[in-house]
C-alpha cells in the first residue's frame, strides 16, 4: 500500500470521527434538553471521571497512551458541557 493510499484511508477515518462527533453533538444537545426540564445542573464531574477512566483503560489495552485519549475526552466532553449550556440558557 501506498503513501497516498494510506493517507486517503486516514482522511476517511478522519471524516468518520467528525460524523462521530457531530452525532455525540446532538445528543449532548437532546441531554442538555433534559436536563433543562428536569431542573438538573450541567456539570456532571462524577460521570465524567467515570468515562475517562473506562476510556483510558480501553486505551492502555489498545495500546494508545492513555494521557492523550484523556486530553482529547476532556476536549470533547467540555463541548458537550458546552452544547448543553447553551441548550438550557435557550428560552
Amino acid at each position: 500500500m501506498t503513501i497516498e493510499s494510506k493517507r486517503k484511508k486516514i482522511d476517511a477515518i478522519n471524516n468518520q470521527i467528525l460524523d462521530l462527533l457531530e452525532q455525540r453533538e446532538q445528543i449532548a444537545r437532546e441531554i442538555g434538553k433534559e436536563k433543562k426540564r428536569r431542573y438538573l445542573p450541567i456539570n456532571d464531574p462524577q460521570r465524567e471521571e467515570e468515562i475517562l477512566a473506562g476510556l483510558k483503560e480501553k486505551a492502555r489495552q489498545k495500546g494508545i497512551p492513555p494521557e492523550v485519549i484523556e486530553t482529547i475526552f476532556r476536549l470533547i466532553i467540555a463541548r458537550s458541557r458546552k452544547v448543553q449550556e447553551e441548550v438550557k440558557g435557550d428560552e
